[in-house]
This record gives C-alpha cells, sequence and structure tokens, in this order.
C-alpha cells in the first residue's frame, strides 16, 4: 500500500492509492514537497 503525503502551506493532505490503481495527478503540481512511501 502507497501512502503519499503532500504539504502544501499549511495543510496537509494524505492520500492512500491502492495498488494497481494510477495516483492522482495533483500530488505531482510544482511546489509541493512530496514524499513516497513504499
Amino acid at each position: 500500500m502507497l501512502g503519499l503525503y503532500q504539504f502544501r502551506g499549511n495543510s496537509l493532505l494524505v492520500t492512500v492509492a491502492l495498488p494497481g490503481q494510477p495516483r492522482p495527478k495533483a500530488l505531482n503540481a510544482k511546489g509541493a514537497s512530496v514524499l513516497q512511501l513504499a
């Protein structure tokens, strides 16, 4: 299971993607620090 943590300003967005499913493109937005945990 993949957990993506996106930090944008003072907000923290946590998205969990199921295996085999594409991750939202919003997580790849420029200016965002994205940490991918496998």
